[in-house]
């Protein structure tokens, strides 16, 4: 889930700051998303608001967002905003951990 997305969420419910914000994402997310789905919304979140001080106020923090104060990823070879991936990986002593990485759809870039 996009940042100003939640934020814009957090605003109509009266919620304040940004970490307010993420907290209501984290505990509703079972009924905003897929189960499938829900590590990378919520690394996509929380990738996001890093950003961000948590007691960062919600209006504040919408209007840097939409003034490109805190701008997303791109690629440095094309300039196409990169997504992120979730990926799994399995090593051969059977440990299995989690990578966040973030990809351009176009190019195939990987960060």
């Amino acid at each position: 889930m996009r940042l100003i997305e939640a934020l814009k969420m957090a605003e109509a419910c009266g919620l304040s700051t940004v970490g307010e914000a993420v907290m209501n994402i984290e505990l509703h997310a079972g009924s905003l998303f897929p189960y499938q789905d829900l590590p990378l919304e919520l690394a996509q979140l929380e990738s996001e608001a890093s950003a961000f001080d948590e007691n960062v106020r919600v209006k504040e923090a919408i209007a840097g967002l939409l003034d490109d104060k805190y701008p997303v990823p791109t690629c440095p070879h094309c300039g196409t905003e990169l997504k992120m991936q979730i990926v799994t990986v399995n090593e051969l002593s059977k440990t299995v951990y989690k990578e966040v990485k973030f990809v351009c759809p176009r190019c195939g870039y990987e960060e």
